[in-house]
């Protein structure tokens, strides 16, 4: 028997992908969801989770339509930030991790992405250090009140795993936690 031959057949049918999960978090609550990954989460757990990182990202002043780049292999972290996006109506712009500088300085700017979701560093590749040498006065601003020459509508640079984020970016689970509190942003 598969893990799944025990759940009934929903049908999504007009419904938003927000509203699929929200839907399935009440018919399912502590089933896992997210698994394979640290932390996994059931349905209502991960459910829960993008409701406050959506109101995180609100927080930070993204509205539906703004766009957010997410820059991430795969990770708990990738998954929340496509449903929080989804949630709130902001088209979520992939950015492959294997790009090289001059691609990923084009789709920051092609994409006008106001949030890039990434993480500091990744196997041998320094993210943040690719970063800085494409827009280097990121170094020396303050978080939310980034005015970069290279990505004029970029505001918001979110690190993901990193209690102690570099200079003008913001730790994701701060953002992520700030949701449930949102005077804490």
């Amino acid at each position: 028997m598969h893990a799944f031959d025990s759940i009934d057949t929903i049908d999504f049918t007009g419904m938003t992908v927000g509203a699929a999960l929200r839907r399935s978090a009440l018919l399912h609550g502590d089933r896992p969801f997210l698994v394979g990954m640290k932390p996994e989460y059931g349905y209502a757990e991960f459910d829960a989770a993008v409701d406050r990182l959506a109101a995180g990202l609100l927080g930070l002043g993204l509205r539906r339509g703004d766009h957010v780049a997410v820059w991430l292999t795969n990770s708990p972290e990738w998954v929340l930030t496509f449903f929080a996006c989804a949630r709130i109506g902001a088209p979520l712009i992939p950015v492959n991790t294997r790009y090289r500088e001059e691609e990923v300085a084009y789709i920051l700017r092609q994409s006008d992405a106001r949030v890039l979701v990434m993480a500091e560093r990744m196997w041998s590749t320094d993210y943040h250090a690719i970063l800085t040498d494409l827009a280097p006065e990121l170094a020396t601003q303050a978080p939310g009140e980034l005015s970069l020459a290279s990505f004029p509508e970029l505001r918001h640079v979110l690190i993901t795993g990193s209690d102690a984020p570099p200079s003008g970016t913001l730790a994701f689970d701060v953002v992520a936690d700030a949701g449930a509190h949102p005077a804490h942003l």
